[in-house]
């Protein structure tokens, strides 16, 4: 099995030769057709950055409220409310970032996770700085943790940590992995 930092160069490279926009449609179209989301009223979800998925259309939604993540001074995340227009800000990884209301981790129903591979154990390839790691480790979450990844990114198994914490549900664009 290959080392982290050799999978991470491999999914970059992978995501190169994707549509990634069509393939952001498309996971975005299987999850708003989800009872997950139906169901969920605060979603924690990370702005698109670089060549992730896109899926900012989700921001037009207005019977959801969305908190995107914001890392604190002490390398901690923290979820700040976002309505589409707001103005964000950028992290010192170039990641838009919001300066509106916080919200407590336990009002939260779903928070999707930025991923650059996941595995159908739930684990996901980061990109190894460990803070949503360290945020459920640190916080009370009840919700539902979902990573969106294009299909050609969803392998068997990846290599992980004790520490490391996995998915309940993974979407591509061609479906829905129930992990739990």
């Amino acid at each position: 099995m290959q080392n982290k930092e050799n999978l991470r160069k491999l999914a970059k490279d992978l995501r190169k030769n994707l549509d990634i926009r069509d393939v952001g449609e498309k996971i975005l179209q299987v999850f708003i057709n989800t009872n997950i989301y139906k169901n969920s009223e605060n979603i924690g979800i990370y702005y698109p950055y670089g060549s992730e998925p896109n899926f900012e259309e989700i921001f037009l939604v207005n019977n959801k409220n969305f908190f995107l993540p914001k890392i604190t001074a002490n390398s901690s995340l923290t979820f700040h409310k976002y309505k589409h227009h707001d103005e964000l800000t950028k992290n010192k990884y170039g990641i838009l970032e919001s300066s509106g209301e916080i919200i407590s981790p336990t009002n939260l129903d779903l928070i999707v996770l930025p991923a650059l591979m996941a595995d159908r154990n739930g684990y996901r390839l980061g990109y190894g700085k460990g803070y949503y790691d360290r945020f459920f480790s640190t916080n009370i979450f009840l919700g539902t943790k979902i990573i969106f990844i294009p299909e050609k990114l969803f392998i068997e198994k990846l290599p992980y940590d004790e520490w490391d914490i996995p998915s309940d549900i993974i979407i591509t664009e061609k479906q829905i992995y129930k992990i739990h």
